[in-house]
């Protein structure tokens, strides 16, 4: 691999990738890859929906095809998907979604009653730094997702539909939080009758994503392990067969493997124990309709931990970026109670920030 090479951030593998055939060169690894490789074939080309092309391969194609906004992003960026310039467009996107974030995070902060100083939190996100480091949706997702909060908050609903739709494009996991979301906020609706008119609105995203689902089917038919139940399994045997899956230390790699999944889940522990606590703690807070939704939408996230498989936790931290939105929710719950995090969890969590930027570096 060449000094300077974007590729690097596909992870692509040999399984699916086939560099000879790459429409520009294409740093490829031995084995499956990660999901980046699939991004960077519809950045390429977002609405070819063949098993193969560009020298790629893609395992789920309408698995995969689901999550075409962020692709779609990265082939604009790169007008039209020219080949030397999508590795730079999907970092790009990532980038200003980044920023993103934290524009409306604390945009929301400066409409709380209250002052804060909890606009920094979304930095300890070790998952978006594994997404820019990765190619991946997430930070895309994110972005979208809190724009969309922020509108929902600031009651212009259009916008809020907007923005929904785009997440849901992103990432079909965020209907696990909009759901609850769209549904408290329709439940505020049933004292004053005259709001009624506004629940289109809030319909309109989980319309648009049945639409282009109803596309990727007439154009791909199923194929199984194409709707991602795969990743599901018994309540909370997923942590402990990912826990014992880590057990394996005979070597330095191992060793460190372990650390790092002991490290990302302990800190995964203490902040849903934190916002758990903020939870008990704000009873009257639920009269809010806005914050009955992010609760919600945080327990809902919650519940759907529990259940994931051994898949996504036996890798020593692909569940950070899993997590990325239940985690922001969490850290907005916090921004409206205004609850500070402790300062050894804040300097826990730049810890971990520094050591996943390293881990990066190292091996993708």
């Amino acid at each position: 691999m060449a000094l300077g090479d974007f590729t690097y951030f596909f992870v692509a593998g040999s399984d699916f990738v086939n560099p000879a055939e790459t429409p520009a060169p294409v740093w490829v690894q031995n084995g499956q890859g990660y999901d980046g490789q699939f991004f960077y074939r519809y950045s390429l080309d977002p609405f070819d929906f063949s098993k193969t092309a560009n020298g790629i391969t893609v395992d789920l194609v309408p698995y995969r095809m689901q999550r075409i906004l962020y692709p779609v992003l990265c082939w604009l960026a790169s007008f039209g998907g020219t080949p030397w310039m999508v590795p730079y467009a999907m970092i790009l996107i990532n980038i200003l979604a980044f920023f993103g974030i934290l524009y409306f995070i604390n945009a929301f902060i400066k409409k709380m009653p209250q002052a804060t100083a909890l606009g920094y939190l979304p930095l300890f996100l070790c998952g978006l730094y594994m997404s820019l480091g990765r190619d991946l949706s997430e930070v895309t997702e994110l972005f979208f997702f809190t724009g969309a909060l922020f509108f929902l908050f600031d009651k212009k609903y259009l916008l809020f539909s907007i923005f929904a739709s785009l997440t849901l494009l992103t990432r079909e996991t965020s209907l696990l939080a909009l759901l609850p979301i769209v549904f408290f906020t329709v439940f505020g609706f049933y004292k004053d009758k005259s709001q009624f008119y506004k629940i289109a609105f809030l319909l309109i995203p989980f319309a648009v994503f049945a639409g282009w689902k109803l596309i990727i089917a007439a154009q791909t038919g199923t194929e199984p392990g194409a709707s991602g139940t795969g990743n599901l399994g018994l309540p909370v045997s997923g942590i402990i067969n990912g826990f014992i899956g880590n057990l394996d230390i005979s070597t330095t790699k191992n060793k460190l493997q372990l650390l790092f999944w002991l490290g990302y889940f302990s800190w995964q522990l203490i902040l849903t124990a934190f916002v758990i606590k903020t939870l008990l703690k704000s009873g009257h807070a639920l009269k809010d309709h806005f914050f009955l939704a992010l609760t919600g939408a945080w327990i809902c996230w919650f519940l759907f931990a529990l259940f994931l498989s051994p898949a996504v936790y036996i890798d020593d931290w692909s569940f950070v970026r899993v997590f990325s939105l239940w985690n922001l929710i969490g850290f907005l719950i916090l921004i409206f109670r205004n609850r500070p995090l402790p300062a050894l969890f804040r300097y826990y969590s730049m810890l971990l920030v520094a050591l996943t930027l390293v881990r990066l570096i190292i091996r993708p």
